[in-house]
């Protein structure tokens, strides 16, 4: 599709490290299918390959042995719609738009002049195919269904349902590789109905979360998420690690049945989450509303064929790399309004990368009206966050829960400026969001999972 002149404004001090290199070479006869596995609410920090004690992840652990693990990833926000649409267009939201909830009658379309990962993969002759669960992703009108040949509603369909979608998908009678985009809901709220005695325990929770919770924390409780007669933190951690169980087992099947069918060593797999979860780190619960590590630090393994599995730390990510990567394995060129980096290049600047995440406090914020959104910059260990309450700098190195800070480093929260500014220029140089009605139906969905205005 078209381009407008302003998706090439990217630059240098934006890009922070991004290379223009050479793409990479797929060396097998059949091109591979390529599965994202989108899980929504999913904490890093609640995974076994990312440090967590709990047993949450066995299977995914084990198949991480075999991936790529991308450590620290970034959320490009902390909440789905804006963060979904920055992985399938490779830009951050104050460019592709999608940055308000919903307005008393209309929603927002994604940006003219974007080319979304769909797109690039069936102009490669890919048959494109999705199964949402997620209220946000499903509404054709916010415009991620863009390049996808079929897109299946399956809204808030368990895991077993969502991949028993994708065999089917996976076995129709079409000479084509698949792009398979399959999202997931067993780890978002609501939290209750989780007790399945035939998981794994698991095990005592961490020590700050075994404590009761007082009354205001109990109020504070989305009506979505409120469980009854909870009295303890550590009965919300383990419903939600419950949820991440969950998911696991299902995934782990699925994962085998791709192995056993002879799928799984001609298939690139990736695996992210769109944001995390708070659980009162900070005072709150839920996600959308900061942009602290429980929210927005998220999973990304990857698996190519042929690869050995090792782990890429250090220097951020951001899933707005996740298509750049997969397009320079492939060797299909990336277009140029996306605005992220291959991920597996190896660059002099390294640890200086960059990654970025910005939320909004209410619908319709920005970055310009002050006291109404949050920016972070994260850097290695350090990270800079512009907020309603005053800029905030963290070493998580030294503070991993965000809860102590540090003097700012003026020179870094310069740079955060600067990108928020230049981004915000970015999206208006493409001009204004096409609006669109949403429904009374679409609303109460939405509602019912605490998006409420």
């Amino acid at each position: 599709m078209a381009k407008s002149s302003a998706s090439l404004l990217v630059l240098p001090y934006l890009a922070l490290g991004l290379l223009a290199l050479s793409p990479g070479c797929w060396r097998r006869e059949a091109p591979p299918n390529v599965l994202l596995l989108v899980v929504d609410t999913l904490r890093a920090d609640h995974l076994g390959l990312y440090g967590y004690p709990r047993p949450t992840s066995r299977e995914l652990d084990r198949f991480a042995q075999s991936s790529i693990v991308f450590d620290p990833v970034v959320a490009a926000s902390s909440w789905t719609l804006p963060s979904v649409a920055s992985i399938l267009t490779s830009t951050y939201p104050s460019v592709h738009g999608l940055r308000s909830r919903t307005g008393p009658k209309t929603s927002t379309r994604v940006r003219a002049g974007l080319t979304t990962l769909a797109e690039v993969l069936a102009n490669a002759g890919y048959r494109t195919a999705a199964v949402g669960t997620n209220p946000w992703v499903n509404t054709q009108g916010h415009g991620l269904q863009q390049g996808f040949e079929t897109y299946e509603n399956a809204l808030r369909e368990p895991a077993d349902s969502v991949h028993a979608r994708a065999r089917r998908i996976l076995e129709a009678d079409d000479p084509r590789p698949v792009f398979l985009y399959l999202h997931y809901m067993d780890v978002h709220g609501p939290y209750v109905a989780r007790r399945d005695e035939s998981l794994p325990t698991l095990g005592p929770v961490e020590k700050r979360a075994r404590r009761p919770l007082t009354r205001a924390e109990k109020k504070k409780v989305p009506s979505y998420l409120r469980i009854p007669k909870a009295r303890t933190v550590s009965r919300y951690v383990d419903a939600y690690d419950r949820g991440i169980q969950i998911w696991d087992r299902s995934f782990g099947e699925f994962a085998r049945w791709l192995d056993e069918t002879g799928r799984l060593g001609n298939t690139i797999v990736v695996i992210v989450s769109d944001h995390g979860e708070e659980l009162l780190e900070h005072g709150g619960w839920n996600h959308g509303l900061t942009v602290f590590e429980e929210q927005i630090y998220v999973p990304w393994i990857l698996r190519i064929p042929g690869e050995a599995g090792r782990r890429i730390d250090g220097a951020a990510v951001s899933l707005i790399d996740v298509g750049p990567s997969l397009l320079e394995v492939l060797g299909f060129p990336v277009p140029a309004s996306m605005a992220g980096r291959n991920a597996l290049a190896e660059g002099p600047d390294g640890a200086m990368r960059a990654a970025f995440s910005e939320t909004q406090i209410y619908p319709g914020a920005s970055f310009r009206d002050e006291g109404t959104a949050f920016v972070a910059m994260r850097r290695g260990d350090r990270k800079w966050i512009l907020g309603p309450k005053g800029d905030r700098c963290f070493d998580l190195g030294k503070d991993p829960s965000e809860l102590e800070g540090e003097d700012c480093d003026e020179a870094g929260l310069a740079q955060a400026r600067l990108w928020a500014e230049t981004v915000t220029q970015q999206g208006e140089a493409l001009g204004k969001n096409e609006e669109f009605e949403i429904s009374d139906e679409q609303r109460a969905l939405l509602e019912e999972l605490g998006y409420g205005n």
